[in-house]
């Protein structure tokens, strides 16, 4: 049932079936596209008998569907499928697609037509084998049938017909970019603003553990992933606040959120004053106060206040034409969102505008981010390879489809890669969300990202306050409790003096202060040929 499902499937869509090949035997390479009939011999599902632990089995399989790239040039199909049994009733069944014939918004689509073509060939197998008690017998009618089934282009009658084929979207597409008046125009959008009065495109500094080197670019590929928590009761005061916020939905309140973190890191301490802070006053706040104001008169514009300009990838489906939402294909656009955040502006004002500049993208969101890419590449800093480093997405759960006789369970690899610096990944599970903040391992520790993650955390829960919309930027501490504590004990602030008292093991800074303090004459300092004793600072 499943071989004959999956036949029908790759009959059903021309881009599974397509090859390419290349010819460099001229001057100029020349590339071919070659589309396999639909009856064309469809290659079996190749079975592995493991009857392994589910994580040994799982860890072969992807190994197996991996291990031999899917070279486009040579002929090779763009899918590949395997299955490996777990037990005699617990299998796992692996699809690979290349990249450039699949998006994750057509995995519900491709779900549904597995459960309707399975359902019917398992139907039709039940229907002609029950009859039979011989094992040897009921085989070899399993095995004709099958082969039927594979061949059988009436199984696809049982789905809705599709109207167009990837290839048709794909020439509609490239005569759109070439003739339409309004791809000129979505296309001087983007440039206007992107690029701004400057000519130029900001790039965002996210204080990295390794840093860039030259004109390197960080392998994108390689990256972690860590933990983000919002509990449903902040799902709640988040979907109100969006309300409250001209009608965001929970996904532009979260997008603005994020906007304003990336803000706050790009170039400015995430730990930034709140109110009793400034009320503050003595020597040390004023010396605290002084410093402060001295870098902040070091990032700010001449004339201007503090502001942050941030671009956000965010992944939109690209499906806007009613024809193409059944087809399998690489649809999905990445809009690049930019906001110029200002440190005084209210957290209402900055939901707003993020969530307006999110749907502007939208309303031009028919040009290909490559189209937008190779505008954009003179304007681009070589060293970070794309023009946004951070990247945003808040996906709703995949529905399971029920098939008779059968328990599915949707299984995803356990292995991260970046593609950006950062990007922030949120399931919306009913009224949960279960997030992960993935990040580039060539550039960031997982101890760094996992306070970038809490900081975020903080920022929901003051988000969601009463009273929140109203508060300045500049206002909203992203530290959390406990860092705040010890932040506090370390800056020695009399609020911490408790604290401090209650730790039953010294602090660092007060062992080196006893120490100078019992052994004046003791050398505390030594650089190259000279030293010095405390008793002398």
């Amino acid at each position: 049932s499943l071989q004959a499902s999956k036949a029908s499937i790759v009959r059903r869509h021309e881009i599974l079936r397509t090859c390419y090949s290349s010819d460099h035997s001229g001057l100029i390479p020349t590339f071919k596209q070659l589309i396999l009939p639909p009856m064309s011999p469809a290659e079996l599902v190749p079975f592995f008998p493991c009857n392994e632990p589910f994580e040994k089995v799982k860890s072969f399989l992807t190994s197996h569907c991996s291990k031999r790239p899917l070279d486009l040039l040579d002929g090779t199909p763009p899918v590949r499928f395997a299955i490996a049994s777990i037990s005699p009733q617990d299998y796992l069944f692996a699809v690979l697609f290349h990249h450039i014939v699949y998006d994750g918004y057509a995995f519900e689509s491709l779900g549904r037509e597995l459960h309707n073509l399975y359902s019917a060939a398992l139907k039709r197998i039940q229907s002609q084998t029950q009859a039979t008690c011989d094992s040897a017998l009921a085989s070899e009618m399993l095995s004709k049938i099958g082969s039927q089934l594979e061949n059988d282009e009436e199984m696809e009658g049982r789905l809705p017909h599709l109207e167009i084929q990837y290839a048709d979207y794909a020439v509609w597409q490239q005569r759109w970019l070439e003739e339409s008046a309004e791809a000129t125009r979505q296309l001087e959008f983007w440039k206007d603003t992107l690029m701004g009065e400057d000519g130029r495109l900001p790039v965002l500094t996210i204080p990295s553990d390794k840093g860039r080197s030259g004109n390197v670019v960080v392998d994108g590929h390689k990256g972690g992933a860590v933990e983000v928590k919002i509990g449903s009761e902040e799902v709640r005061k988040l979907r109100v606040l969006g309300q409250e916020c001209g009608g965001s939905t929970l996904f532009g309140v979260m997008l603005g959120l994020w906007t304003i973190l990336l803000s706050r890191l790009n170039g400015n301490d995430i730990c930034c004053c709140d109110e009793d802070e400034e009320k503050e006053g003595g020597g040390r706040e004023e010396g605290k106060e002084r410093r402060k104001e001295e870098g902040r008169r070091k990032r700010e514009p001449r004339g201007e206040e503090e502001k942050s300009d941030v671009i956000v990838g965010v992944p939109f489906h690209g499906r806007t034409k009613r024809e193409v939402e059944g087809l399998v294909g690489y649809f999905v656009k990445v809009l690049p969102v930019r906001n110029r955040v200002k440190m005084n502006e209210r957290l209402g004002d900055v939901l707003k505008r993020v969530r307006d500049n999110y749907l502007a993208c939208i309303a031009n969101s028919d040009i290909p981010t490559p189209s937008i890419a190779n505008v954009l590449r003179r304007a681009s800093d070589p060293s970070v390879g794309s023009f946004f480093q951070a990247m945003f997405s808040l996906d709703s759960v995949i529905p399971t489809l029920p098939i008779p006789g059968i328990s599915a369970q949707l299984l995803s690899p356990q292995s991260e890669s970046a593609l950006v610096d950062l990007s922030l990944e949120f399931v919306e599970d009913k009224d949960n969300l279960r997030g992960k903040l993935v990040y580039n391992s060539g550039l960031f520790d997982p101890a760094s990202v996992a306070q970038y993650a809490r900081a975020f955390e903080t920022l929901v829960k003051q988000a969601t306050q009463p009273g929140s919309l109203d508060l300045p930027l500049k206002h909203l501490t992203m530290v959390s409790t406990e860092m705040k504590l010890l932040l506090d004990q370390w800056a020695g602030e009399a609020s911490s003096r408790s604290f401090t008292r209650s730790l039953s093991v010294p602090l660092l800074h007060h062992i080196v202060q006893r120490t100078c303090t019992s052994s004046p004459d003791l050398i505390a300092l030594v650089y190259g040929r000279s030293s010095s004793s405390s008793h002398k600072w």
